[in-house]
């Protein structure tokens, strides 16, 4: 593997979107707000330049899609509550559009993997109105009293949340939403995901707050999602490993890859024995290894410098980009790199 790092955002990014439109790599919202920014990559030394902000204030961890010349945004959340309005911006005429077409669950952490130009998917997300019914009722709370709201509200069984566990279809000309499947697989929120050979791969994420699970499940993008598979998983070369969260994900030269990530180590085992505010008293780790599925199994390469999550990834030209992220601290990086397999 070869590791390089290139041109560095100017601020630190987590929490928003990315997308390569014609060479073109867009990120923007989450940690910096309204702005937007672009990178040409197929400039040699190519610095990062400010986009026309987006004019519909800031969201916090869309979900995007590439469809076309044109990136699609969705999900997140705005003010406290889960947003329902879908997003585009059109790189050709450089403008952002919105459309009132909500989703009729709630797509916070969701994956959204665009099977055509046409059409998009979603596996997995919060339950929109449990999401905004804690948000509304804990702010009317003084802090004594949020805290004691939030430890109740962690303090549930997976099956509490309700998270989604059909598999959505939207269409981008018509602006509407079909489901396709359901999911037989726990629903999740944060996972990483990619498509190989017309599968769309899922890959760990959470099952409840702060419990993540360690589970790949592909499932078949030309039969409409109704049949899938699983894969082993990394915690089989990882015995500390209990799912990632956040992770960056892609396929280069044929390969899956996935790297940093982060998760509670012990949290498995207090699920496991009745304590449900699993992450109670953990520290969270921020996962800097990378690894790679070669002869139907993960090996680790070489790790990244520091550990990261919530950032956003993408695939250029056999290469998989790792952009900004969480670090151990709770800032963000500004940080990019490169990943190559050798």
């Amino acid at each position: 593997m070869i590791l390089n790092e290139f041109s560095s955002l100017p601020s630190g990014f987590k929490n928003g979107f990315s997308s390569i439109i014609n060479d073109v790599l867009y990120i923007g919202l989450g940690s910096l707000g309204a702005r937007c920014y672009s990178l040409n990559l197929s400039r040699e030394n190519a610095t990062w330049e400010r986009c026309i902000d987006f004019p519909y204030g800031n969201i916090s961890n869309p979900v995007s899609a590439q469809c076309g010349n044109s990136l699609w945004l969705f999900g997140g959340v705005v003010d406290g509550q889960m947003n329902e309005v879908v997003y585009q911006y059109d790189s050709k005429e450089a403008v952002w559009l919105s459309y009132n077409s909500p989703c009729p669950a709630g797509l916070l952490g969701s994956v959204a993997h665009a099977q055509s130009d046409n059409e998009v998917i979603f596996v997995g997300g919060y339950s929109k109105p449990v999401f905004d019914d804690f948000s509304r009722q804990i702010s009317l709370l003084d802090p004594e009293e949020k805290a004691l709201a939030l430890r109740g509200f962690l303090s549930q069984p997976i099956e509490y949340y309700n998270w989604n566990r059909k598999i959505w279809k939207f269409n981008i000309e018509y602006k509407a939403w079909t489901v396709l499947a359901d999911n037989p697989y726990l629903a999740t929120c944060g996972s990483a995901s990619f498509e190989v050979d017309g599968e769309l791969w899922v890959l760990d994420g959470e099952i409840k707050p702060g419990l993540r699970v360690s589970q790949v499940n592909a499932f078949n993008l030309v039969g409409g999602c109704n049949t899938s598979r699983s894969f082993e998983s990394i915690a089989r070369s990882d015995r500390e490993h209990e799912g990632l969260a956040g992770a960056f994900s892609g396929v280069v030269n044929g390969h899956p890859v996935i790297c940093g990530g982060a998760y509670f180590i012990g949290s498995q085992e207090n699920y496991r024995a009745g304590k449900l505010y699993t992450h109670e008293g953990l520290s969270k780790t921020y996962c800097c290894n990378t690894w790679v599925w070669t002869e139907e199994r993960w090996q680790q390469l070489k790790n990244l410098p520091l550990g990261l999550a919530y950032g956003c990834s993408e695939v250029y030209r056999d290469k998989m980009l790792v952009i900004g992220g969480e670090k151990s601290d709770g800032s963000a990086s500004n940080q990019c790199f490169e990943i190559e397999l050798e």
